[in-house]
């Protein structure tokens, strides 16, 4: 005896697979989370896009995705997103207080929008700066490691979406 599929068989097949998904999606899932507003840029530029031709983004708006790869642990004023290529970055940075980032976003997925700066220092800047940042991460700071100016890439962000 064949038997032939009823619109009652779908409708049953579809309430057991949504029942599934439920069932098997994770509890901890969340919903994203939005600082100041959300990107709305149609089109992400890659961090190695931006780090290979710096003088075409700085002044202008980019948005850009990756894993959040650091969190200022002090006030969660800026985060480190890691880029589509291996140990590239781009620092991501709010006046305090103005969007603050928690130390959990770190390892979750992230979209910025945001104006790209390029930060000069000289020598002696640049020493404050590293020893600033060691010390907001609890390691040792070493002087003679900076042996130079610094200069960086950071977005000043409109919004973020942490996912």
């Amino acid at each position: 005896m064949t038997r032939t599929a009823t619109p009652r068989t779908f409708r049953t097949a579809a309430i057991a697979a949504a029942m599934a998904v439920a069932l098997f999606a994770s509890p901890g899932a969340r919903a994203a989370q939005v600082f100041g507003t959300a990107p709305d840029l149609p089109v992400s530029t890659a961090v190695s896009e931006i780090h290979a031709r710096p003088a075409d983004f700085v002044g202008k708006t980019v948005r850009v995705q990756g894993t959040i790869v650091d969190v200022c642990a002090a006030r969660g004023c800026w985060m480190e997103l890691g880029g589509d290529k291996p140990f590239q970055t781009i620092r991501v940075k709010v006046q305090d207080g103005v969007m603050v980032f928690p130390l959990s976003a770190r390892g979750k997925k992230a979209q910025v929008q945001g104006k790209l700066e390029s930060l000069s220092m000289n020598a002696e800047e640049a020493r404050r700066f590293s020893e600033h940042q060691a010390l907001e991460k609890g390691v040792a700071f070493d002087p003679k490691s900076v042996t130079g100016p610094l200069t960086f890439l950071q977005i000043k962000p409109t919004g973020a979406v942490v996912e």
